[in-house]
């Protein structure tokens, strides 16, 4: 990066920063239009090379916004700065809308069912202040195209306790980047940019922006393209596919992995917060439960019968004529660039935000840098990512930040945003064409 460039966007990143406590104080409603008014000029160019606008947006928010825990004021602090950007890119506020959404509207969807305990122990582990009415909120930007079928391009902004470079400001930048890149694109589909809140405890942003659209919204859809933690490893796999399997019961690989993971969470929140403190927390006390072997027992059985998300493990990546136009596209940008950007189709089982539109028969896409190749390519092994090491360099660790991140790996960032830029580009340009 240029180091005027660096300089002029960093000044002025700094400078929004300021703004948003400001913004954020004047009024109960900070999103309201008069709030947004003095827009300060933009530190995008298109002149700059695919990944360099996005790599700011990294190294910006890793160093400002961190610790965006959901349903805090930080996370909503980050969403401000969203809009401030956009509206800096020259987007008009008509553009932009604003969807606010509390944990009680969609915490059915909750795998674990226990989002919000989470949220309230990040918050006190990162000294954060939790918004009393529990609520987070999605933006959501509109690029007309010519048809009004839309593509939805997504990725959420909060975050572990942690900076969140990789997970997941390297989406947000992504997206960022490409919003300033098409504003005056001759895209044939209607873009549709969703930065999700409240990821990191259940998907829920997701899940309450796809409850918001109606059926012929929702049939309009040509597919969802989601972005996260595309800078943690070297690999860089997009995984473009339609998902089909069977009925509802859950894979029983699926299951020993979820009863791990709800006791290793349950432990870890016992330790921190004690036997008598965890019991009211999950709303289980005067039950008569004595001990914590015994709580624990309780809540593996019951999230271990129903965990939505566990059925994946047993779909199959359907390929489609719009999957192989991607392919195309993915394979030119290796060619001219010498990148090796890698098809994965089972990589839509991911557990990310596009899972919500998978779930729901949409076409999704996937972009994420792996940490390493996957041994085998399985769903079960794209379901359980971070536990079998393809994405564990940085997620949801205390190094997930631009510094350390740019000294252990030096040269990925700008190397995977450039590639993820370039491919994104060549998807939205592209003409899909209805199977």
């Amino acid at each position: 990066m240029k180091k005027s460039f660096f300089k002029k966007a960093t000044s002025v990143l700094l400078a929004t920063a300021m703004m948003v406590s400001t913004v954020t104080g004047v009024s109960a409603n900070p999103w309201e239009r008069e709030n947004f008014t003095d827009v300060r000029e933009s530190a995008f160019s298109s002149d700059l090379p695919h990944g360099q606008m996005g790599l700011s947006v990294v190294e910006f928010m890793s160093d400002h916004l961190y610790f965006r825990t959901p349903f805090t004021y930080r996370e909503k602090e980050a969403a401000v700065w969203i809009v401030e950007e956009l509206l800096a890119m020259g987007f008009d506020w008509d553009d932009i809308k604003v969807q606010e959404f509390t944990y009680d509207d969609v915490s059915w969807f909750n795998i674990f069912d226990f989002g919000w305990e989470l949220a309230e122990q990040w918050a006190e582990q990162g000294d954060l202040q939790l918004r009393q009415n529990r609520m987070s909120q999605n933006i959501i930007l509109t690029i007309p195209g010519q048809s009004d079928d839309f593509i939805v391009v997504g990725a959420h902004y909060d975050t572990y306790l942690s900076a969140g470079a990789s997970d997941n400001a390297s989406g947000v930048g992504l997206l960022l980047e490409s919003a300033y890149r098409m504003r005056y694109a001759d895209n044939y589909h209607t873009i549709v940019y969703v930065f999700f809140g409240a990821e990191e405890v259940g998907l829920l942003g997701a899940r309450y922006y796809y409850d918001s659209l109606t059926q012929q919204e929702r049939d309009h859809i040509v597919m969802m393209i989601n972005a996260d933690g595309v800078i943690d490893g070297p690999y860089l796999m997009y995984a473009a596919a339609i998902g089909a399997g069977p009925g509802l019961e859950a894979h029983p690989f699926v299951v020993e992995a979820i009863v791990s993971e709800v006791t290793a969470q349950l432990e870890m929140m016992l330790e921190q917060m004690g036997f008598e403190a965890l019991l009211e927390a999950v709303e289980m006390d005067g039950m008569g439960i004595e001990s914590a072997e015994q709580l624990i027992e309780m809540i593996v059985t019951q999230n271990s019968n129903l965990p939505p998300v566990a059925v994946l493990a047993m779909w199959e990546a359907i390929a489609t004529p719009a999957t192989k136009q991607i392919d195309t596209i993915a394979d030119a940008i290796n060619e001219q660039n010498d990148f090796t950007l890698l098809g994965m189709p089972n990589g839509i089982i991911y557990p990310t935000d596009q899972l919500v539109f998978l779930m729901e028969g949409h076409m999704v896409v996937t972009l994420a840098g792996l940490s390493r190749m996957p041994e085998t390519g399985s769903s079960e092994e794209f379901l359980l990512a971070r536990d079998n090491g393809i994405v564990s360099h940085f997620l949801h660790t205390p190094y997930d930040e631009f510094s350390y991140i740019s000294y252990f790996s030096p040269g990925m960032m700008e190397a995977n945003l450039q590639a993820f830029s370039l491919l994104l580009e060549g998807i939205l340009l592209e003409r899909f064409i209805a199977d």
